[in-house]
């Protein structure tokens, strides 16, 4: 029976705790597997509070997106997590050396009062580790963490081959807008990682496995189905913030 083993080699990037509506992220990791066949089928998770919108996506990569749009007064809030498996099938019980390739990327647009409240929060939890992690918060106009906009980090890990691992995708963000006559405050953030056989190892006889429809490929491009599926969502709040730039032109 394989033994799990996850060893991180080298760490770049803020060592940040990722807060989703204040639950921790949780790991399990399965016995020697066979192949993608046996692994659990993906997880994903949303909610909104307010005005905003959740995607969690598998393919072309697993990708957790969020969106979160705050008027004057107003709180919001939204979180989407993706929850799956991944596994190096082949020779069972040895150390393998992947690298995982994540962006983590956020933008604020509209007005940002001086007392709004912010907090933008992104993290890919691998076998109970947080491998990559970022975190933007202003409190009551006092920023206590540092801003991030686009972080492209590359983290190296050594798995146990035959070993099922469970990888959470998380990114959340909430503003709570004071009132500010039309002040409207939008957010969006994102989460996307990818996994590959570290640079020089032979992998001969071994295979990335991911959960079954769960896409490993070059973040950056998605398809057209994920493009459609994000203008349908963001396509709504864009509307809504035309119509109060009119509401306040003609005011």
């Amino acid at each position: 029976m394989a033994k799990a083993q996850t060893t991180l080699r080298t760490r770049s990037g803020p060592s940040v705790t990722v807060m989703l509506f204040g639950a921790a992220l949780c790991w399990a990791s399965g016995e020697a597997t066979a192949g993608a066949q046996t692994l659990a089928a993906p997880v994903f998770t949303t909610s909104v509070v307010g005005d905003g919108e959740a995607n969690a996506l598998a393919s072309p990569y697993p990708l957790a997106r969020i969106s979160t749009l705050a008027k004057s007064g107003e709180l919001s809030a939204s979180a989407a997590v993706v929850t799956y498996q991944f596994a190096v099938t082949g020779p069972p019980g040895n150390l393998v050396p992947i690298d995982v390739l994540t962006t983590l990327a956020y933008s604020i647009s509209g007005a940002v009062p001086v007392d709004t409240t912010y907090i933008v929060s992104l993290g890919v939890d691998f076998g109970g580790m947080i491998i990559d992690s970022a975190l933007a918060e202003q409190i009551n106009g006092m920023k206590t963490a540092g801003d991030f906009l686009n972080n492209a980090d590359t983290v190296s890990l050594d798995v146990t081959s035959g070993v099922a691992y469970t990888v959470d995708v998380s990114a959340f963000a909430s503003v709570n807008n004071v009132f500010v006559p039309h002040a409207t405050t939008f957010i969006t953030a994102s989460t996307d990682p990818t996994i590959s056989f570290a640079p020089g190892f032979d992998a001969t006889g071994y295979t990335l496995e991911l959960s079954p429809g769960v896409g490993n490929g070059a973040p950056g491009v998605p398809e057209p189905a994920t493009w459609a599926m994000m203008l349908m969502g963001f396509g709504g709040l864009g509307a809504a913030m035309r119509s109060l730039r009119r509401q306040i032109a003609t005011a």
